[in-house]
């Protein structure tokens, strides 16, 4: 026996493993050897790979007819998805540029123009890319009194349908009590509702002690944005509640205040103040802060009854303006009870001095 060939022993347990190709490259050559000069080991390889090429040759059937069927289904699964993907792709096309979806009410902008006999509205697509389709005004009466709600759905521009740029309607003035679109109120007893009576309204609190509700009643009436950044301090003891807006280490406008700007935020922060004790149910006062140009302090002060006090005033100085024929409400709180209302308490204190 030469000094490296296999024992028969060995080249028998290694046979499966040879017959499958399951054994390294060397230990395959010397089984190779070995099978050259054994007869009796040659004779079991043969026999035992008679038998495997016998059971290869029965299951090639089956594994032939499984193959088939697995091509098959993968191409049955390929052609679902793909079925699939056309479909949805088809599904928001149609919807994209022929069935349309409803317009939430931030993506459409209006002008409303009151012309004595009748009041004008148009409604149209913030997006340019947008059409109107299928727009209506619906119209409803309750106690004599007519509402008018627009109501439409957005496509893309396109020839796949017949859609508009913008949409109109004359309402009879007459009786005419409120106008929405969707659900935003635009327009209510012959007052167009500005934005910042809408969020002033939806920023109504019940309790000055809640520091994240004032933050969001200070974003409504535009306080960061006009006046500047301040710090809060609440007073919650005792009645009158009290909220106070210090701005001496937030300056606004970012400089000290010269004389016109003090006048400016003064004016300002009275405007606001009336409208944050009107929103916030048991405000008693508001009262703000900051320094001038000579880093001087100055503090201001609005109470609830010095607004109360000033309300007669200012509506009878805006029906002589405007020919109207308001009421002063006994509390400026009693405005928080709509936009509408709100929107009449901003009027008038566009009126105070």
């Amino acid at each position: 026996m030469e000094k490296y060939e296999l024992p028969c022993g060995i080249v028998e347990d290694l046979l499966p493993s040879y017959v499958d190709g399951l054994t390294g490259q060397e230990s395959s050559a010397a089984v190779r050897r070995h099978l050259e000069g054994c007869p009796a080991c040659r004779e079991k390889y043969e026999t035992m790979g008679a038998a495997e090429r016998e059971v290869a040759q029965k299951d090639a059937p089956v594994i032939d007819a499984f193959a088939a069927w697995n091509r098959k289904a993968v191409r049955r699964v390929v052609l679902a998805v793909a079925g699939t993907v056309v479909l949805i792709v088809l599904a928001l096309v149609l919807r994209t540029y022929v069935f349309g979806t409803p317009f939430r009410d931030y993506e459409l902008e209006w002008t409303v123009q009151d012309y004595g006999s009748y009041v004008d509205i148009r409604v149209a697509p913030l997006d340019p890319n947008l059409r109107i389709l299928g727009g209506t005004w619906e119209e409803t009466v309750e106690d004599g009194q007519s509402t008018y709600r627009f109501t439409g759905k957005k496509v893309r521009a396109s020839f796949l349908n017949f859609s508009s740029d913008s949409y109109g309607y004359g309402a009879p003035s007459e009786l005419l009590h409120e106008i929405y679109v969707g659900d935003t109120l635009i327009w209510a007893d012959g007052l167009e509702i500005s934005e910042e009576s809408r969020a002033l309204y939806h920023a109504c609190t019940p309790y000055v002690g809640n520091p994240s509700a004032l933050m969001i009643v200070a974003a409504a009436v535009g306080i960061n944005d006009e006046v500047g950044v301040f710090d809060n301090e609440l007073q919650t003891a005792e009645e009158p509640y009290g909220w106070t807006l210090r701005f001496e280490n937030n300056t606004p406008g970012g400089a000290h205040l010269d004389e016109q700007g003090i006048a400016w935020i003064n004016w300002n922060m009275r405007r606001k103040a009336a409208q944050i004790l009107a929103v916030v149910e048991n405000l008693g006062y508001v009262s703000w802060s900051y320094t001038d140009e000579n880093d001087t302090l100055h503090t201001e002060t609005v109470t609830l009854e010095a607004v109360n006090a000033l309300l007669p005033e200012l509506v009878v100085r805006y029906n002589a303006r405007f020919h109207t024929s308001w009421t002063a409400k006994d509390s400026v709180k009693d405005y928080a009870v709509s936009p509408a209302a709100l929107e009449q308490l901003s009027r008038l204190l566009d009126l105070a001095e």
